[in-house]
């Protein structure tokens, strides 16, 4: 007999009883449907008012009306074995000792790679290991010599690793052969969009480069004292409406000296690389009253972009912040106007870190990473319909 395949691409929810299921069969030109027993090769009549037990595949026989020709299906009924919100995570059981030497830490993924930015003694270091592995991390030996602030000046695109060192700018496609690009004009190296580098000078203000070699200013429309000089991260994240637009949102602290900022200081624009795009400016964010749900003003603030959000993180808060180290994650689903803490992210009881020196990002399977300082222990997890596969709905002959 021919056996075909008739299954639901979109798995239901976890949690129903399909040992117990209703189901609707029909058959062309008065067609007989038969089901076959799950304990033996024997067939029996369906019934549409008789519950199935789908807990395996199934296999339906259809006959002709005399019951001369028979085609074969396998049916399975396909369920998710989590709850979409579920959150777990997972930690190493050993203490890397060199992760836990390192201070002023940064994470970044490139390609499959998880690239650990740091310092110690005085000297930059990069380690790296696969998405795949908390465990396996290897020191990476570079043809140049790593400055102590190499870790606040990498980051990656899609093909590069950027390194402003020394006042230099370098590329590398694995993290230890670094070339020279150029000398730029910049003082730190904050992040990269789909086309783009971008840095900021001496004074605080933000210049971008499509090459790394030609530099230039950025119109900021908002007030430049409300500039973050700490903790500074950018997010690239595409818009739905246009393949040539990208959102770009920077968070940040500002110096200690501003003692009654409770809150980070955020900047966004939409950057527009299509060929008729006019320049648009980088935009503050101002803190307005009736926001309820500010940018949290956090030591060592990290932010990610994770899926179409951007999550926050960090230790004991600032200023007039008095929020506990690694108490939340903190969510933004509009690109960085508004932070709501999320529940379902909580660490668990068990996770310990130095409240300081520690480094968060997500992966390119969205998992979440924090590296720990102090105790050299990696943390790792996602909700669980972030790992879902997206099955195909449309199929052809």
């Amino acid at each position: 007999p021919l056996f075909r395949s008739i299954y639901n691409p979109d798995s239901l929810p976890a949690g129903l009883d399909i040992k117990r299921v209703i189901a609707t069969c029909t058959a062309k030109n008065g067609g007989v449907i038969g089901i076959k027993s799950m304990k033996s090769d024997s067939i029996s009549p369906f019934s549409s008012r008789d519950s199935l037990d789908f807990s395996e595949p199934r296999t339906f026989t259809v006959y002709n009306y005399n019951g001369s020709v028979s085609t074969s299906y396998t049916v399975k009924v396909n369920m998710h074995k989590q709850t979409a919100d579920q959150f777990d995570w997972t930690t190493t059981a050993e203490r890397n000792e060199q992760i836990a030497a390192l201070t002023d830490m940064k994470l970044v993924a490139f390609q499959g790679k998880m690239i650990l930015a740091g310092k110690q003694g005085g000297e930059g270091k990069l380690y790296i290991t696969t998405e795949q592995s908390m465990t396996d991390w290897k020191e990476l030996t570079t043809n140049i010599t790593l400055a102590p602030t190499a870790s606040a000046n990498l980051v990656a695109t899609a093909d590069k690793l950027y390194l402003l060192n020394n006042d230099k700018l370098y590329a590398s496609a694995d993290g230890a052969d670094w070339q020279e690009v150029a000398t730029p004009t910049i003082a730190k190296l904050i992040g990269a969009s789909t086309t783009k580098l971008y840095g900021l000078t001496a004074a605080n203000a933000i210049r971008c480069s499509a090459d790394g070699n030609n530099w230039k200013d950025e119109t900021m429309d908002g007030n430049v004292a409300f500039m973050p000089t700490q903790n500074i991260t950018m997010v690239s994240q595409p818009t739905k409406v246009n393949e040539d637009m990208n959102y770009l949102v920077l968070v940040g602290n500002r110096a200690e000296s501003f003692a009654t900022d409770s809150t980070a200081c955020v900047w966004g624009k939409v950057e527009d690389n299509s060929a008729t795009a006019s320049a648009e400016p980088w935009s503050y964010y101002p803190i307005w009253k009736d926001n309820y749900y500010k940018a949290p003003r956090l030591a060592n603030l990290q932010i990610a972009g994770y899926g179409n959000s951007i999550i926050a993180f960090g230790g004991d808060g600032l200023g007039t912040n008095k929020a506990k180290a690694f108490s939340a994650f903190y969510v933004s689903n509009d690109k960085g106007i508004t932070w709501k803490k999320d529940k379902g992210m909580n660490l668990p009881e068990t996770f310990a870190c130095d409240k300081t020196q520690f480094a968060m990002t997500v992966d390119s399977r969205n998992f979440i990473w924090i590296v720990c300082g102090g105790n050299g222990k990696v943390w790792k997890g996602r909700h669980a319909y972030k790992g879902w596969a997206s099955e195909p709905k449309k199929f052809e002959k």
